[in-house]
């Protein structure tokens, strides 16, 4: 995944940005099999605001998060959770329901060989329609 770090009327220091890049990578272990191709930061100060702008890229997705404190480092932690909240809900929405096969359920099934002739089986087709 390619990770952006950048800066609006801020200077970056090392510490923000390596904290940027472990929580990012973070956030690509916890999301691995989504396919996320790139990731954008964009630190900006506006006021006494300290804003953190994210946007994430995926295969079929696109997600977008902002977050304003008056601290860079609570910014950057609220922006990465409010991403990974989107992507939770993307994969809660698209995930499949899949069911294991029931191997006894499977015993339960009757094959054709198992079945009495065709006579018999008009038979009691004919008296259950009788009964009804």
């Amino acid at each position: 995944m390619e990770i952006i770090v950048s800066a609006k009327h801020y200077e970056i220091d090392d510490e923000l940005k390596a904290l940027a890049e472990t929580q990012t990578k973070k956030l690509e272990s916890e999301f691995e099999l989504q396919k996320l191709t790139s990731l954008r930061i964009v630190f900006s100060l506006e006021r006494n605001w300290h804003i953190a702008d994210a946007l994430l890229n995926g295969k079929r997705f696109s997600f977008n998060a902002k977050a304003v404190s008056n601290d860079m480092r609570v910014s950057l932690a609220k922006v990465i959770e409010k991403l990974e909240k989107q992507m939770r809900r993307y994969i809660e929405r698209t995930k499949t329901v899949y069911t294991k096969p029931d191997h006894a359920m499977k015993e339960k099934i009757w094959t054709s060989a198992e079945l009495v002739n065709e006579d018999e089986t008009a038979e009691y087709i004919e008296d259950v329609i009788d009964e009804k």
